[in-house]
């Protein structure tokens, strides 16, 4: 042992500049070894949250291409009024047979891209006022904008229903 300790030159160590020059020396690779600690520490957070906000960017566009799909489907689906909105009333009224209920057929100027057509219907049955309702509906292009229905005053079971038909021009 004492061979050891003869061969470390222990004497060199009451000297208080080698023993400062070691603590340094010592303190220096610990501090290097600490900051290599933090760093691979603060980069490895790092990556873990770079990671998740990838994986939650990942689900957000999946979510989105599936309401992309659900759009063109949709889309797909959509079925168009192509006619003048004022003709495809009047033929709308030809094939239910009540075209000389139709009364009042204008045409309103409209804008931004839409058509508007006013027009009073006659002496109808709810039965006619249902079917009315069910054709504009097949089409994806085409609201009522406003109705307004009374009942006739000779006979409560009809109706005078004025209307304003919108249909968005594409």
């Amino acid at each position: 042992m004492k061979d050891f300790l003869n061969r470390l030159n222990i004497e060199k160590l009451q000297d208080f500049h080698t023993r400062q020059k070691l603590l340094s020396y010592f303190l220096a690779v610990i501090s290097v070894i600490a900051l290599f600690y933090w760093t691979q520490t603060i980069i490895s957070t790092k990556r873990a949250d770079m990671q998740a906000a990838t994986v939650a960017t990942k689900e957000r566009i999946i979510r989105v291409q599936g309401e992309i799909q659900k759009l063109q489907d949709k889309q797909q689906n959509v079925k168009l009024l192509s006619t003048g909105l004022q003709s495809y009333i009047q033929i709308m009224g030809q094939n239910m047979g009540i075209s000389a209920k139709f009364v009042n057929i204008k045409l309103i100027n409209s804008v931004n891209r839409q058509e508007q057509v006013s027009f009073r219907s006659e002496n109808l049955v709810y039965k006619d006022l249902s079917a009315i309702l069910q054709d504009f509906e097949q089409y994806d292009n085409i609201w009522v904008k406003s109705v307004y229905i009374s009942k006739r005053f000779d006979n409560p079971k009809r109706l005078d229903i004025a209307w304003d038909i919108v249909r968005a021009i594409q």
